[in-house]
Formats: structure tokens, C-alpha cells, sequence
């Protein structure tokens, strides 16, 4: 069970590993004058407490723009996926030879685990007085919280059988919250970590269909949840926020999405 447990913080810390190691701040001069705190660091001083963060992660991602055409998109993709829902099960789900392969996929996106992982990413941070490293935690541990909380309350809505008998199909969260972790990833360390990581988010989004916990729409939808929760945490760790306003373009108009400073 223990070895269980520790899989997703190995995960993170070997795909985030190269990063943290070269955000090392710069060591003092040799006369023994400070080193000048980097603007990061800087930064990282003056953002306000995960509480403040928090709440406004969730006014952000129910109010962007940008995700709210990332989730018509995620609907249209999943109302197809619904229409092979039973025979996907019936072809992948359920298979005993498949089932060993698949079975950590359960543990590895379990909520208590992502969302442990990710706290003890930003205790670690703060306990060591790595900025980015807190960041990092904090990021992860916002996007894990907003995906998980979206999750449940779309569930609590949709009351989806499971393909097993149990209840609360709809969306996955196993898949929304490491989905969330692996676009926060994939957007601090960009595609040689953020790719393992989305990676891995596919396992788990697999494993849950071939052990009959979700179908293929509960799967494609918890994805879309946790990658626009990550985005959502991510543009506002980066000060950043998103303008809609009309544009001409020839031969019509159309919408222009930019972003600016907050």
C-alpha cells in the first residue's frame, strides 16, 4: 500500500526534477553582499495567500472566455464519445488480462493522492525556501482543488450510473485531476516534462474505462475539466488575463481573444 501511495509524488519529482534543479537562486557574491532577489522570487513574495488564489481561480474559470470555448469543444467531443460509450466498454472495459496493467491507474489519479502530492510539494517549497518549488506545489494543489470541486458538483448534477453499478459516472475525476496536474506541468516546464505527464493522465483516463469505473464520455469530459482548471490556475500564477473584444477580419468579423497584465 505504501509504495502505492508514493507513485504520484515520485512521478512529479522525476518529470519536474531538471526543472527545479536549475531554478536554484543564484548564490551570494563572494564579499559577502546579498544576492539580489531574483524577480521571480520577488514575485512569489508578493502574490497573495492559496486562499485569495483560490477563490479566484474559480470566479476565473467559471467567467474566461477561452475556457468556455475549450468546454463547447469538450462537449461536442463528448457527446461523440457517448455514442460508443457501450461498445468501448464492451471491447476494453472489464478485461481480466488487462486488468493487472491497468490497476495502478486507480491509485495514481485517486483525488487524496494528487491533491496530497501536490500539498506536500508546496510544504516542501516553503519548508525550504524554494519559490519555485512553492510555486510549483501551490499551482498544482489550485488546479487539483478547482478540477476536483467542478467534478463532484457536475456529478452530484448528473447522477450517471457507472458501467459497474455504482454511482456518480459522470465526469471522471480520477482523469480531471491529473489532467489538471499535467497541464500545470506541461505549462511551468513546457513539453519535455509536459508530455509524460499528459501521458501518464492517459493511463489513468484509460484505466478507469478498462476497470468499468467511467465510459468513454465520463473519461473525455473529466479530461477537459482538469485541462482548462490547470490553464485557468496557470494564466493567473502568470499575472495574466483574458480580453474579449470584437475584430473585422475580411470577409466578416469575428472575436479576438488577447491577454494583459492583471
Amino acid at each position: 500500500m505504501i509504495h502505492r501511495l508514493l507513485t504520484v509524488p515520485v512521478l512529479v519529482l522525476a518529470l519536474m526534477a531538471p526543472a527545479f534543479a536549475a531554478a536554484d537562486p543564484p548564490a551570494a557574491p563572494a564579499g559577502g553582499t546579498p544576492a539580489v532577489e531574483t524577480t521571480e522570487a520577488a514575485a512569489a513574495h508578493e502574490r497573495p495567500h492559496l486562499i485569495g488564489d483560490l477563490l479566484g481561480d474559480f470566479k476565473d474559470y467559471v467567467t474566461s472566455p477561452g475556457n468556455a470555448l475549450w468546454m463547447a469543444a469538450a462537449g461536442a467531443a463528448t457527446l461523440a464519445a457517448h455514442q460508443v460509450d457501450r461498445r468501448t466498454t464492451a471491447a476494453f472495459g472489464g478485461d481480466a488480462g488487462l486488468h493487472d496493467a491497468f490497476a495502478p491507474g486507480g491509485t495514481i489519479g485517486n483525488g487524496f493522492t494528487e491533491i496530497g502530492a501536490a500539498a506536500g510539494l508546496y510544504g516542501l517549497g516553503l519548508a525550504a525556501h524554494h519559490a519555485r518549488l512553492a510555486r510549483v506545489g501551490e499551482e498544482l494543489l489550485r488546479a487539483d482543488l478547482v478540477a476536483g470541486a467542478v467534478t463532484d458538483v457536475i456529478k452530484i448534477a448528473a447522477q450517471r450510473t457507472r458501467p459497474d453499478g455504482g454511482n456518480f459516472s459522470f465526469p471522471s475525476g480520477h482523469t480531471s485531476v491529473t489532467f489538471a496536474s499535467a497541464m500545470v506541468i506541461d505549462r511551468e516546464f513546457g513539453w519535455k516534462a509536459g508530455v509524460p505527464a499528459l501521458a501518464v493522465a492517459s493511463y489513468v483516463a484509460a484505466s478507469r474505462v478498462q476497470g468499468l469505473h467511467h465510459y468513454l464520455s465520463d473519461v473525455a469530459f473529466g479530461a477537459a475539466i482538469g485541462l482548462t482548471a490547470g490553464r485557468t490556475v496557470t494564466i493567473r500564477a502568470r499575472g495574466l488575463r483574458m480580453t474579449l473584444s470584437p475584430a473585422v477580419v475580411p470577409g466578416g468579423v469575428g472575436v479576438l481573444f488577447t491577454t494583459a497584465g492583471r
